[in-house]
């Protein structure tokens, strides 16, 4: 899965509890305890089972848009999103419903979708000609669509119009390159490192960066460890920044661990998942392989018996060291 810059993901998710309110807002108010205890499955029963006592709420097909979305069901969600469309009656749903589907459709490849999802923010600016997301999607999809003659100026106007707006960054580097309306940028982040150390992304220009997210409980990753160590050595350290972020919650164990291990490159304890979330990751070991220019060009999940994941990173690493050399 792409990390979404702007993606529209409304991560409140429903709690059986919830079944019990008087309205599907009650309901939805439940939310972000249940999420934040990554009761996915009990989530998403939840949703289906608000959604046959509510089948008129718009908010929540969204939801459920959102949730398949964010866990690989992306035929799933574009259903649950048309159906939010479908429902919505007020002009606030309705822009709320079209412009989630212009997202959602936004970073698909197909004609056809990108034509789908163009309709979706025209129609959120007839109804609301002042959202600022339907200006900078309407842009990206335009783009996307090999129109930057049209797609620049409505990009450049979210800049102008809304410099404080939450994705004024990543507007002003589509400006500056285009090639951030096609592929997915990495976010910006600052860790703290074991020892220390604190690497802020801002400063890693130029150089190729792979993010290892992994645990000390997962058996994969553990397995994985002496191939991380190899491609390590190969590259030379100013070429190549290796990040391992651990998902432990116990932070002596962890640290037994690496040190255990001579885990002697930058380690990171994401106890509160922030690295995690940023990077859209919810499975281990996955891993994240960033270039010189700051865009995410391959993500690794898991691990597959037939190719070893120093064979999966080889000729990805052989490609972006070879295109930054040009």
């Amino acid at each position: 899965m792409h990390l979404r810059p702007i993606a529209f993901v409304l991560c409140c998710l429903l709690s059986v509890a919830a079944l019990a309110q008087s309205s599907p807002e009650d309901a939805l108010k439940q939310a972000h305890d249940l999420f934040d205890q990554k009761k996915y499955k009990e989530c998403q029963k939840a949703l289906k089972d608000t959604l046959k006592k509510y089948p008129s709420c718009t908010e929540c097909y969204i939801q459920m848009a959102s949730f398949a979305e964010r866990f690989g069901g992306l035929e799933d969600a574009e259903e649950s999103a048309d159906k939010a469309v479908k429902v919505a009656s007020s002009e606030t749903e309705q822009v709320a419903a079209h412009l989630y589907r212009c997202q959602l459709l936004g970073f698909r490849t197909s004609k056809k979708e990108l034509s789908k999802a163009e309709q979706d923010c025209r129609e959120v600016l007839r109804i609301a000609p002042d959202n600022p997301d339907a200006h900078l999607n309407l842009g990206l999809v335009l783009m996307r669509q090999k129109r930057d003659a049209e797609g620049m100026p409505e990009v450049k106007e979210y800049v102008e119009r809304w410099p404080q707006g939450a994705h004024a960054t990543y507007a002003k580097k589509v400006l500056a390159n285009p090639r951030a309306a096609t592929e997915p940028v990495a976010p910006e982040f600052t860790v703290r490192c074991e020892g220390g150390r604190t690497i802020n992304s801002n400063d890693l220009s130029g150089k190729v960066v792979v993010i290892d997210f992994w645990a000390t409980w997962c058996s994969a990753c553990r397995a994985a460890l002496p191939e991380m160590k190899e491609l390590i050595k190969k590259y030379p350290s100013d070429k190549l920044l290796v990040i391992s972020a651990s998902a432990d919650q116990d932070e002596n164990a962890w640290r037994d661990y690496i040190t255990k291990k001579e885990m002697t490159w930058p380690q990171v304890l994401d106890k509160d998942d922030s690295l995690t979330s940023k990077f859209d990751v919810h499975a281990f070991p996955t891993y994240i392989v960033i270039d010189g220019d700051g865009f995410i060009r391959t993500r690794i999940v898991g691990t597959d018996p037939q190719k070893s994941l120093a064979y999966q990173l080889k000729a990805e690493l052989k490609s972006v060291f070879e295109n930054s050399a040009h």
